[in-house]
């Protein structure tokens, strides 16, 4: 991590490292910028997340992408919120 941070150059064009995290972590004390969060929101926070960055790079993406992008989301929605209670029990397993 130190190597990271000793070649990093300050500036309006450097790269910045965000941390949304519950606890917290060596990657999220180097952030440049660092929310906490609970464990309860830590999967709706990824998911919409996510949902912004697809959304921002649905114009971009080719048409096989967007097309399995939209298959997983119909699946989600398919299963009744099977996967998520799949999720919430399997909490703190591997």
């Amino acid at each position: 991590m130190r190597g990271w941070a000793d070649r990093r150059e300050p500036g309006p064009e450097m790269n910045r490292l965000y941390a949304l995290e519950c606890a917290l972590s060596v990657t999220g004390m180097n952030a440049d910028h660092r929310l906490r969060i609970r464990p309860s929101q830590l999967l709706p926070v990824a998911l919409a997340l996510a949902a912004t960055v697809l959304a921002s790079l649905a114009n971009n993406l080719p048409a096989s992408a967007v097309a399995a992008v939209a298959l997983g989301a119909s699946a989600i929605d398919a299963d009744g919120g099977e996967m998520n209670q799949n999720i919430w029990k399997m909490k703190g397993r591997q």
